[in-house]
């Protein structure tokens, strides 16, 4: 199937073939460099060989009288006869050569300097000068040169191309590598603005068909007061999801961490039992808290951020239990290690969903109860706190959470400790349970 233009791996292979393309013009570069440089060295001296002979020549006329009619010298032996041939070229115009040698072009009969020449099919390069009253031209063959700059052409194209195949796989991994972090988290907020849309939807459509029912016709007052009572209740789920919304934008996206303090948790969870003691007295709920910490109940964390954790903590145990059930809050500090744990005699969270209650929107039943966002900020707090989780079952047969921390040291002051930067989205994978 052929990827999508947007997608990932339509873009990986886009940025590979640039990658590729800019690879094959540095390397085609770099190869023409290289040949150049070998060719002009090769030729530099092969033209230092043709002017030394030349040179040599000039001084010894005889001698090259001997070898332009075709009779080497007795000092001289056949491998360096063979390396140059040589014409003299009289006043009157005439060209003395060996019998084995080409003919030289007219144009070549005055030549001074190295001069590119191309005799039968032959690449040479010649040299010229005065000999008495003639002029002396020397040859040698270049064909070495033209091959060796072949070679070198063919070994480049034969290397460059398995090469820059393994830059465009080796680019295409690396971009599917680094967009994948990219890609999860468009998803993820394609995810959230699509779940976000939904749970604003369902409010908005009870609070419409509400508001036209009581238009339709003529109703008595308490027809009136139940419609209103349940646009306020739609009101206020619709208050509490855009709170959670707005609180995980702000989180998401905060340019720096509150200032931290060593906290005292098991205060800390005296004051949010007190505050949900009355919702648990109306629903009848047996409500109870257990601190063992003491002295040794101390975390280093942004006061607004464990108050918030406790919030949604305390609440879903409220919310998930039956009426006349249990919700125990306790903590506890051994061992370095500070636990705060909030469990109830509710349904539980069964093994299947224990690492996904702390995904955004994820919900347990479709009851209607919650936004699926409360474990979720618990989750961010939890993790941007060096925190950990422990989600279990609770010996009511409810749901246990569990969160450790490292305790904190020192005296109870702020401080400006940084915290690391909270996992954006996707929470909840890799919580251990028991």
């Amino acid at each position: 199937m052929r990827p999508r233009p947007d997608s990932p791996l339509w873009a990986a292979a886009r940025v590979a073939a640039i990658a590729t393309l800019i690879a094959a013009v540095l390397y085609a570069v770099a190869a023409l460099g290289i040949v150049v440089l070998v060719n002009n060295s090769l030729t530099q001296q092969l033209d230092q060989n043709v002017a030394a002979e030349l040179s040599s020549l000039q001084a010894r006329p005889l001698l090259a009288l001997d070898r332009a009619q075709g009779r080497p010298s007795p000092d001289q032996s056949q491998r360096e006869i063979n390396q140059t041939t040589i014409w003299i070229v009289s006043p009157d115009g005439q060209v003395l050569t060996a019998p084995t040698a080409p003919s030289l072009p007219s144009r070549y009969l005055h030549v001074q300097s190295p001069t590119p020449a191309r005799i039968q099919n032959h690449s040479l390069r010649l040299a010229g000068g005065p000999l008495g009253n003639g002029w002396l031209i020397v040859g040698a063959s270049a064909d070495y040169i033209d091959y060796a700059t072949r070679a070198l052409l063919v070994e480049a194209l034969v290397v460059g191309v398995p090469l820059l195949v393994l830059v465009f796989l080796a680019a295409l991994a690396i971009g599917r590598w680094s967009a994948a972090p990219v890609d999860r988290a468009r998803r993820r907020l394609l995810e959230f603005t699509a779940d976000a849309s939904h749970e604003l939807r369902t409010p908005l459509q009870v609070i419409e068909a509400e508001v036209s029912l009581a238009l339709l016709q003529e109703r008595g007052a308490s027809s009136y007061r139940e419609t209103i009572e349940n646009i306020g209740g739609e009101s206020k789920r619709l208050h509490r999801l855009v709170d959670d919304l707005l609180w995980l934008a702000r989180f998401d996206t905060l340019p720096g961490r509150p200032k931290s303090e060593v906290l005292d948790i098991g205060e800390l969870a005296t004051d949010a039992v007190e505050r949900f003691r009355a919702l648990a007295e109306q629903r009848r709920l047996r409500f109870t808290l257990q601190n063992d910490a003491g002295r040794q109940g101390l975390v280093l964390a942004p006061p607004e951020w464990i108050d918030r954790l406790l919030g949604v903590l305390i609440d879903n145990a409220c919310r998930y239990t039956p009426e006349g059930g249990t919700v125990g809050v306790a903590v506890e500090g051994k061992d370095g290690q500070v636990t705060l744990r909030v469990e109830d005699s509710g349904p539980g969270i069964p093994p299947s969903e224990r690492e996904r209650i702390f995904e955004r929107f994820h919900r347990l039943t479709d009851d209607g109860r919650g936004s699926g966002l409360g474990l979720s900020i618990a989750g961010a707090v939890v993790q941007a706190t060096r925190g950990r989780w422990r989600v279990g079952e609770s010996p009511e047969g409810g749901a246990s959470l569990a969160v450790i921390w490292p305790a904190a040291r020192g005296p109870r002051e702020q401080t400006d400790t940084e915290l690391p930067s909270p996992v954006r989205g996707g929470l909840g994978r890799g919580y251990p349970s028991e």
